[in-house]
């Protein structure tokens, strides 16, 4: 693109000015926009830049710059370093940062950072660009880049256009078809209808177990028909709890920003009272309760009761039981994906010969459940809609189970993990995701964590070395959540939040599916290979360390922060630089909690070389 038949459009979109340099009469300099913020889509983005960069091949004249990119999801906790790093070199540097959208900067104007946030998006969907002639095509399920050629194209449209008339006509057949087959509206009545359509806003009803039981099973049935209705699927999290929550600030935390992916159930004493705020997530999702007894069938029908009135509700594709002394190991948007994409529902079951499972079995539970059948597992469980309905579905065993009341054979301990053996051994894992610690004279009781066996590496040490499979493939990520944790936990739990926001595990993402890849770590690499494999050094200037088994590097904190970790990271590598040996391969490291900037500040002058006047 010349500068002569640059429209007035053009320069009104961008506001970027190009003037006559005074050595170069045929060529244009180009003065960047302050504020970084416009309206373009990535589309015009995308070809303004390449225009840009073909203009100024011709006025290389000017000082080069260093563009210095932030991919983060919101504050950036080591600003103050970097604010003495750029010190003294302006003209040198741009910065640019991509946050999440709804997160507002509030630098002051003397900062580097100030008004350098750039027009973001959220989304994990992936677009494939294929090109020939012209002709764009957005890929959004192929996994690897082609090329599309201009009859694959055209017998593309002719697909769609088929699909598109062979779903207008199901559609109009399957109205009058669905209305004869379910007679939804005389059936049921208007009642049953909205309560498919738009889930109670107040938990508290009058309806016994037997009816709630029976309502549930029939939503869940009439939703396999009702698919319209689903948006996007939700995890259900109930919280069978003692009376509150004490952790719940954590939780608010967890859940902050993904509203539309979750719903909520707490099931706690009858006379408990919770004075939730109307902002909180946990305000009114207190369901009708009835008092527990700790070993009694009162535990399973409490179970049962959450999965019920989560039932209820359509949406709710996946059913996490919690208490209140669990916490998240993983942030929301891992977690959801990780069940989501999950083909099992995560139950322990196991047989143990010992007195605290097969001992705890009674001739009277047959001919229902045999010693053959008989299974112990932990509480804690994790069930996709199709188990869940399993489970409140069945009467047989509960029955069997009633008549002998609680006590010895421990109810909670065996009921869901016998039923699902007995019915549904094919649709579970076999492992819960709820990390419990037990010692020998634990007492029936596992450990508890309080305030000072909280620190930075305790959630990391949870699935460190752990080994388990996960849709059927090796994974070392095998609990999302733990327990049992003290309210003295709540205020170190916090600060480990705030200091590792978003941490989400994408590598696990390549577990997921079959046909998922962690596209992060391939798409760069592989564009380049292919491209420009000529002028890349192969390898990274940025230092991680990693260690065996896990899916993401070692974050650093304050005591972990010193001058010899920093001389380490160049001291035992070595690489090339310009075809030539070096003992410095690396310029930049991660990852570091904020708790790191206070020994990083100290160290700048010394170790990095740079924070004093002298060095500046």
């Amino acid at each position: 693109m010349s500068i002569a038949t640059t429209s007035m459009d053009d320069e009104r979109l961008w506001s970027w000015r190009f003037k006559p340099r005074e050595d170069d009469d045929d060529s244009m300099a180009y003065q960047p926009p302050a504020d970084l913020m416009h309206n373009m889509s990535d589309g015009e983005l995308f070809q303004r830049a390449m225009d840009v960069s073909r203009l100024s091949r011709h006025r290389l004249g000017m000082a080069p710059k260093i563009a210095f990119m932030f991919l983060t999801k919101g504050d950036l906790p080591l600003s103050p370093l970097w604010e003495k790093y750029f010190a003294g070199h302006s003209g040198l540097y741009s910065i640019y940062i991509h946050p999440r959208p709804s997160y507002h900067a509030d630098n002051t104007s003397s900062s580097v950072f100030y008004r350098r946030q750039i027009p973001s998006k959220t989304g994990s969907s992936s677009v494939h660009v294929c090109k020939e002639d012209g002709v764009r095509f957005l890929d959004l399920g192929r996994k690897q880049c082609r090329v599309c050629s201009s009859e694959e194209v055209t017998v593309l449209v002719k697909v769609f256009a088929l699909l598109l008339l062979l779903v207008v006509t199901v559609s109009v057949l399957g109205t009058s078809a669905g209305q004869q087959l379910w007679s939804w509206n005389s059936a049921m009545g208007e009642e049953e209808d909205s309560m498919i359509s738009q889930p109670p806003i107040n938990l508290t009803h009058s309806m016994s177990d037997d009816e709630l039981f029976r309502r549930a099973v029939n939503v869940s049935m009439m939703g396999r028909y009702r698919r319209s209705r689903v948006s996007t699927p939700k995890i259900a999290f109930m919280f069978l709890a003692g009376g509150g929550l004490p952790l719940s600030p954590l939780w608010e935390k967890y859940f902050e920003g993904h509203r539309e992916l979750y719903s909520v159930y707490v099931h706690s004493h009858p006379s408990y009272q919770p004075d939730y705020p109307s902002s909180s997530v946990f305000y009114k999702r207190q369901i009708p309760s009835q008092v527990l007894a700790w070993g009694g069938l009162s535990m399973v029908d409490a179970e049962r009761r959450l999965l019920v009135n989560a039932l209820l509700d359509v949406s709710n594709q996946r059913f996490v039981l919690l208490s209140e002394t669990c916490i998240p190991l993983f942030d929301f948007s891992f977690t959801y994906r990780y069940l989501m994409r999950s083909k099992y529902s995560f139950v322990e079951t196991f047989d143990d010969p010992g007195p605290g499972a097969r001992g705890r079995y009674d001739p009277k539970l047959q001919p229902e459940i045999s010693i053959q059948q008989w299974r112990k597992g932990t509480q804690w469980f994790e069930v996709s809609r199709q188990v869940a309905v399993v489970i409140v579905n069945e009467t047989a065993c509960y029955a069997r189970f009633h008549e002998l009341g609680g006590g010895v054979i421990v109810p909670d301990e065996h009921y869901i993990p016998t039923v699902l053996t007995i019915t549904a051994p094919h649709l579970i894992a076999n492992r819960s995701l709820t990390w419990t610690m037990w010692k020998k004279d634990h007492k029936g009781h596992p450990a508890t964590f309080g305030k000072d066996d909280i620190n930075g590496t305790f959630p990391e040490q949870i699935n460190r070395d752990r080994n388990c499979s996960y849709n059927d493939r090796p994974s070392a990520i095998c609990f999302l959540f733990a327990r049992k944790f003290a309210t003295s936990a709540l205020e170190p739990l916090l600060e480990l939040a705030s200091a590792y926001p978003g941490s989400v595990r994408s590598r696990t993402d390549a577990e997921g599916s079959d046909e998922m890849i962690v596209q992060h770590e391939h798409y760069f690499p592989t564009v380049l290979t292919v491209k420009a494999a000529h002028i890349i050094a192969n390898r990274s200037i940025t230092w991680e360390l990693w260690r065996s088994g896990q899916f993401e590097p070692v974050t650093f904190g304050m005591e972990d922060t010193t001058e010899t970790l920093l001389r380490k990271m160049n001291e035992e590598h070595e690489c090339s630089h310009n075809d030539k040996p070096t003992a410095v391969c690396f310029l930049f490291a991660r990852r570091f909690a904020p708790s790191a900037l206070w020994p990083l500040l100290k160290l700048a002058p010394t170790s990095l070389g740079f924070g004093s006047r002298e060095t500046s």
